[in-house]
This record gives C-alpha cells, sequence and structure tokens, in this order.
C-alpha cells in the first residue's frame, strides 16, 4: 500500500477545509426560497434578522474592541516569551550550527513582531472602518 506524502495530505486537508466551509456557508443561503405565490423573496432565513452597513460596521468595531480589551493583558507576556524562546533557539542554533534551529527562530522571533505589531495595529484599524462606516454613510 502507498504511503502519502505530506504534501498530498496537506492538500487533501485543505480541500476538506474549503468543503466544509461551502457547506457551512454557502448551501443555507442558497436552501431558502421563496414562499410559494410571493414575488419576493425571504428576507429573514433561519430567524436571522438582516442588519444594515451601519449596524454592521457598528457590531464589527465593538467585537474589535472587546477582543482587544480581553487579550490586552496576555498579548504582551506572551509575544515577549515568544522572543525569548526564539532568540534562545536561535543562540542554540549558531552554537550547534543546525540551519533549521536557526530558520525556527528567526521565524518565531518574525512572527512574536507581526503579533505585536497587530496588537498595537488595532485601533487603526478600528479607525479605518469607522472612517468607512461614515463614508458610506454619508
Amino acid at each position: 500500500m502507498k504511503s502519502l506524502s505530506r504534501k498530498r495530505v496537506l492538500s487533501w486537508a485543505v480541500f476538506a477545509v474549503a468543503v466544509l466551509l461551502f457547506c457551512a456557508l454557502a448551501l443555507p443561503a442558497v436552501a431558502v426560497e421563496a414562499p410559494a405565490g410571493s414575488s419576493t423573496a425571504v428576507t429573514d432565513p433561519g430567524g436571522i434578522k438582516p442588519v444594515s452597513p451601519g449596524e454592521f460596521v457598528a457590531k464589527v468595531n465593538t467585537f474589535i474592541a472587546d477582543l482587544n480589551t480581553a487579550v490586552s493583558g496576555l498579548v504582551l507576556p506572551l509575544a515577549t516569551f515568544a522572543m525569548l524562546v526564539s532568540i534562545a533557539v536561535i543562540t542554540v542554533g549558531f552554537l550547534v550550527g543546525h540551519s533549521n534551529l536557526k530558520r525556527y527562530g528567526w521565524g518565531g522571533l518574525f512572527l512574536a513582531c507581526v503579533g505585536v505589531f497587530l496588537y498595537y495595529g488595532v485601533p487603526l484599524i478600528i479607525g479605518l472602518v469607522r472612517a468607512l462606516a461614515y463614508r458610506l454613510a454619508g
């Protein structure tokens, strides 16, 4: 029996996730039909009320602000710890001469920095979303 390569397993996993997302998001929207004898489509599929773009933007802003508040005490200590571990891995990689260790260390350091930049960029993102909402609203 042939063994599956890592690349093939990963491609099948990505395909399976795509199919699951399609089934979860697209099929319920397609399944909603207009009632018999009416000329308008159902505006309330599955008990979910439609929202205006302004309400949507307000809910997204509230979600992002709440997420920022919830994660604020966790991000910086976790990023500091990740940076210290990455620096230790880079140091061990240089001492041992193992290129993969150095690569993993630099990757971890890069991802920790990206996480900190994203954390501090949340207010900018909220400002951009609000500016877009004001532009669309008026």
